[in-house]
């Protein structure tokens, strides 16, 4: 896998914390902390309101709220408005959340989803918590692949090796209900991105988007890649003045038989 110079450098001080520290701690860590977490800011407090007041009670009280559930590994810090989770979890939850609102099944009824750069296992274990029993598929470097199996033991899920299948090899990758990428194919080389977005055409897509990384301009990138998908509903949603979802679903291409 290529490597982007910025990655390169983290990952190389998390392989040295591997092997020196205790992975327990990883949140603790400044790599982990700069690139994977979040506190409790302002915007996480907003998202988790925005998800109270629009997702129905019922399915709040049985499928999110028990989901977001993460005290069983306390090692993150809390969010300060509903403590069984943390601030990490909560944004997951919104990209979910989000993505939803612009596809015809919940997630938790897909039959399978595969994962690019999934940090420490965040999204995973989360998906599966929401009812998710398909097969999930993480593509991801070794250090972090430590990282994501170590996090989801943690959380009792069951056989959690069968449950997800990590790839090492863009090649054995195949096609799924979704593809999740949050940034992360944004910060990629473009032989890369180009493998899994040219190369696989998957029912939707949840993906974060840089507008810029390094010298690549992303919107133009992706631009392109959207006008490739013929039969696919777009939908652009602005998180600033740098990123934006993108939510891309299959509307089934015409058959002329």
């Amino acid at each position: 896998m290529s490597i982007e110079p910025f990655w390169q450098s983290t990952l190389q001080t998390i392989k040295g914390l591997l092997l020196t520290a205790d992975i327990n701690d990883f949140p603790s860590w400044q790599p982990i902390r700069q690139t994977m977490l979040i506190g409790n800011c302002t915007s996480i407090k907003d998202k988790y309101y925005i998800m109270r007041e629009q997702i129905p009670y019922w399915e709040w009280k049985d499928i999110w709220g028990p989901a977001l559930d993460t005290t069983i590994y306390n090692k993150i810090e809390r969010f300060d408005h509903f403590p069984t989770t943390d601030p990490n979890t909560i944004q997951q939850a919104s990209h979910i959340y989000n993505w939803s609102k612009f596809s015809s099944k919940p997630i938790w009824k897909l039959d399978s989803i595969i994962e690019f750069g999934a940090g420490f296992g965040s999204m995973a274990r989360l998906v599966r918590a929401l009812g998710f029993k398909g097969m999930y598929y993480i593509y991801d470097l070794p250090e972090l692949v430590e990282l994501q199996k170590y996090y989801l033991s943690k959380f009792n899920i069951e056989n959690y090796n069968k449950y997800v299948t990590w790839i090492n090899n863009p090649q054995e990758a195949c096609e799924c209900d979704l593809l999740i990428g949050m940034w992360s194919l944004s910060e990629s080389p473009i032989d890369l991105r180009d493998i899994w977005l040219k190369q696989y055409r998957h029912n939707s897509y949840l993906l974060g988007i840089a507008h810029e990384f390094g010298d690549i301009n992303n919107i133009e990138y992706f631009e392109r890649f959207m006008s490739q998908l013929l039969y696919y509903n777009w939908n652009e949603v602005v998180l600033g003045p740098t990123s934006k979802y993108l939510f891309g679903e299959n509307q089934h291409e015409p058959s002329y038989n």
